[in-house]
C-alpha cells in the first residue's frame, strides 16, 4: 500500500528550470528564470520550439519541492520605480 504523500514528477519543464539554477546560481527572480529559458539551448544545438508561459513558471516555482523562496528584492518595471519580486533557489537535497 502506498503512503499518503504527493509524488512529484519532474518533467520536462522542472527539468530545464533545475538546469538553469545549476548554470546561473541561486537568487533568480522569475523574470530572471524567464529571460534564461528562452535562451536556453538544446544538447543538439537548437532552440527549444515551446516554451513555458510566464505564470506556468510561476505556479512551478512555488509548487514543486525542488524549489525554495530566498526572499524579495526590488526590481524596476516600466509602470513602477520598484515593485517586490521574489527569488527562488534550488532546495538543498
Amino acid at each position: 500500500m502506498k503512503e499518503n504523500r504527493p509524488y512529484f514528477k519532474k518533467d520536462r519543464n522542472i527539468m530545464r528550470i533545475i538546469r538553469v539554477f545549476q548554470e546561473h546560481g541561486d537568487g533568480l527572480s522569475t523574470n530572471d528564470v524567464m529571460l534564461h529559458l528562452n535562451n536556453q539551448i538544446t544538447l543538439s544545438g537548437s532552440r527549444y520550439l515551446k516554451q513555458p508561459k510566464k505564470g506556468t513558471v510561476c505556479q512551478l516555482l512555488s509548487k514543486y519541492p525542488y524549489f525554495e523562496r530566498m526572499g524579495t528584492a526590488l526590481e524596476g518595471s516600466l509602470s513602477t520605480k520598484s515593485m517586490k519580486v521574489a527569488l527562488w533557489r534550488l532546495r538543498e537535497a
